[in-house]
Parts: structure tokens; C-alpha cells; sequence
């Protein structure tokens, strides 16, 4: 195959895989009948950065204690989220976290329903990406898709995308394993 044909493939497959994760998300608080988790409550920005943190940060380089570092910091195992690997929900809140693939290797996803700024939100989380992977050089990529998309100094790309909801707004943010500025185009663009 030629280059180019790989690369159309590539961002074909790319746009299936984020689109499939963002409905998933989406459906996530949503029960086998689909309808909404009546006892579930919009989120704050504290509540956001706390599971963030304590999942998809702390399980940074390669997720692999996703799963234990979720159970610990207190959510709870959500089943049959599509191709959402390992999901977790804050109890009671509108905040689902997990795993999935990506052309580019894993990523973690959160999905949080707020009252409050999305655009803060998704900086607070990008303040916390930037704390953990630690100081060096960043790179920011321009999307028509992701409010910010950014290679971060350990090599994750993490992406920012704000979906309005019933009651609020809905953020969605992922953050990569360390992948090489090659990969990210796959994983960006439209």
C-alpha cells in the first residue's frame, strides 16, 4: 500500500476509534434501558481533577494500574461501556473514567457532566496533566475538533472537547501513553 493510502486508513480507523469512545462516553451514565441515572448529579471542577488524578495521571506511563488506582480512589466498576475498557464511575456523579485503544496505543478518557466552565475545567485538568508530567517542552497542536490538544513533556497527548447536555456541559478529556509527534496527526485531526 502506499504511504498515503496508510495514512487515510490511519486517520480513518483514528476518527472511528475517538467517535466510538465519545458516544461510549456518552452513554455511560445511561442505564441498560438508556434511560438517565436519575441519582446522578452534575460534577465540580474539585471532584474532576481528583479522579483525573488519582486514575489516568497516577496510572501514567502505560495505565496498567488503571483499574486499582480507580477502585481506590473510590469509583466504582460500570459494566458494558462498549469498547471502554476497564470504566468507572464517580458514584452518584455524572464522571465516567476508562481505557481504550487508539491507533496511536492506549488512552485514557474522562467524562465529566458540569454546571461550571468547561473551558476551566478542561484547564484545570491540563494544569494537572502538566504538574505530573513535569516541566519541559510542550507542544500544542491546532484542531478544528479538541478545545486544546497538547504533547505533553513525557510524551502524552492530551485533548480537551466540550459537548453541551441536558443541565449542563459535558467535557471530555483524553490523555495518551507517550507516543511520538508522528502518532498525534491520527489521533487529532478531521
Amino acid at each position: 500500500a502506499s504511504r498515503r493510502g496508510m495514512s487515510r486508513l490511519l486517520i480513518h480507523h483514528a476518527r472511528k476509534s475517538l467517535a466510538a469512545l465519545g458516544l461510549l462516553v456518552l452513554s455511560a451514565c445511561t442505564t441498560t434501558t438508556g434511560e438517565t441515572t436519575p441519582a446522578a448529579q452534575l460534577v465540580t471542577t474539585q471532584e474532576a481533577v481528583a479522579a483525573f488524578q488519582r486514575t489516568c495521571l497516577a496510572s501514567l506511563p502505560d495505565f496498567r494500574s488503571f483499574s486499582a488506582l480507580a477502585q481506590r480512589a473510590g469509583l466504582k466498576s460500570v459494566d458494558e461501556v462498549g469498547p471502554l475498557d476497564e470504566p468507572h464511575q464517580l458514584p452518584d456523579k455524572r464522571l465516567v473514567v476508562g481505557l481504550a485503544a487508539s491507533p496511536s496505543g492506549k488512552i485514557c478518557s474522562i467524562s465529566v457532566d458540569s454546571a461550571e466552565d468547561p473551558k476551566a475545567i478542561g484547564q484545570a485538568l491540563l494544569a494537572a496533566a502538566r504538574a505530573k508530567t513535569g516541566k519541559g517542552t510542550e507542544k500544542a497542536f491546532p484542531s478544528s475538533f479538541f478545545n486544546f490538544a497538547i504533547h505533553l513533556p513525557n510524551g502524552s497527548l492530551i485533548t480537551h472537547d466540550i459537548r453541551r447536555t441536558r443541565g449542563g456541559k459535558r467535557s471530555f478529556v483524553f490523555i495518551s501513553e507517550p507516543i511520538s509527534e508522528d502518532q498525534i496527526p491520527v489521533l487529532i485531526y478531521n
